[in-house]
């Protein structure tokens, strides 16, 4: 038998009630909330199972954490978005300048009815299908005077105020030593316009991993949420096999 935790990062649908004004949605304090949740449910060794940010999120908790980690699963995605050194100067004034914006309590637009916010909500995400919206705004929109808003903070869009370099991003990596399962979109930006460096992060995650297997799946960036049929038997599978004792 099987228990199942599903976590919401910082900033993002309900979470943001509970965020003080000044968090970013940085990665750090997120790897941290999954080390907390596992001591509070005195968990000794788990699978983490991440999308998009969530598997950067992973992948970093697994590196800094592997004694704890038995199976990584990355859906769409796998490392952080990253900078050189030389850019850290730039990174912190623009983050600075974006939160300090964006400071004054500013929220999301009231959209008058669900179906608007469900419209605008595919309009700015073209790969998700109307079912999946909807599913989203569940928690993504909540009712208020004159409509609906959503829940999500501002905050979300801006940019962090550091980002690892690729060799910092190379020690969490080596350090990921569990059985990794990797689910790519064939139509999301990590099958298209993959970078070289991001290439070689993935190639350097295949060394260092027990297993390392790599699944395209037709479909865009929430092919999970829109056919879960495509991913939901690889994941079942890796997830329900035995873990390999060793590395061949």
């Amino acid at each position: 038998h099987t228990h199942t935790i599903h976590t919401h990062p910082l900033t993002h649908s309900l979470t943001h009630m509970h965020t003080p004004t000044h968090t970013q949605a940085r990665l750090p304090p997120q790897v941290q909330d999954v080390e907390h949740i596992r001591v509070a449910l005195g968990w000794k060794h788990f699978a983490l199972l991440g999308h998009s940010m969530g598997a950067s999120v992973s992948m970093l908790y697994t590196g800094t954490f592997p004694e704890h980690i038995t199976k990584l699963v990355l859906l769409d995605g796998a490392v952080p978005l990253q900078a050189t050194e030389d850019k850290a100067r730039d990174t912190l004034r623009t983050s600075i300048i974006s939160h300090g914006a964006g400071s004054s309590g500013k929220k999301s637009r009231v959209e008058s009815t669900m179906e608007a916010a469900e419209a605008r909500l595919l309009e700015s995400n073209p790969g998700l299908t109307l079912a999946s919206a909807r599913r989203l705004l569940e928690r993504g929109a909540t009712a208020c005077d004159g409509g609906y808003r959503f829940t999500r903070d501002i905050r979300v869009r801006y940019p962090s105020a550091f980002r690892l370099s690729e060799e910092m991003v190379n020690s969490f990596i080596r350090h990921v030593t569990c059985d990794v399962l990797m689910v790519v979109a064939e139509e999301s930006m990590l099958h298209t316009a993959i970078g070289e460096r991001e290439r070689r992060q993935i190639e350097l995650l295949q060394q260092t991993a027990r297993t390392f297997e790599l699944v395209r799946v037709p479909g865009s960036h929430h092919v999970h949420m829109n056919d879960p049929a495509a991913v939901g038997p690889h994941v079942r599978r890796f997830l329900e096999a035995e873990p390999v004792t060793a590395k061949l």
